[in-house]
């Protein structure tokens, strides 16, 4: 993590920027792997509605093993009134939906879910 405000008196006291170091694993190599796209277009940014792509890949042979593509919307095309926050509220249009729950906090773990639906532990 950096603290820019401690050498550059331009940032506001206690601004703090997190750094994402990027090192080669080393040791066994995972088996799958996960992909994340933002398959939106411009025109569809520019009426609140964003899709993405989550695909769960076998890294030995390449293949696709399972695909989520949703999308969601602001109903309120991005307005701000009262405190809104329109991502967050777009939480409650997303299709296929999060959870059985609405709301932002029903994004937590999606991913996992996700995942867990498609790889199931070996037992032998």
């Amino acid at each position: 993590m950096e603290e820019p405000w401690q050498t550059n008196k331009a940032y506001l006291k206690g601004f703090k920027r997190f750094v994402l170091e990027k090192a080669p694993a080393t040791g066994l190599m995972p088996r799958y792997g996960l992909t994340y796209d933002d398959i939106s277009t411009g025109e569809e940014r520019d009426y609140w509605i964003a899709g993405s792509s989550l695909k769960v890949i076998d890294l030995q042979t390449n293949e696709v093993l399972a695909e989520r593509i949703g999308y969601m919307m602001d109903w309120a095309q991005g307005s701000r009134v009262g405190g809104r926050a329109p991502w967050l509220m777009a939480a409650d249009t997303a299709c296929p939906a999060f959870a059985s729950r609405h709301g932002f906090v029903a994004q937590r773990g999606q991913t996992l879910r996700f995942v867990e639906k498609v790889l199931k532990p070996s037992t032998y």
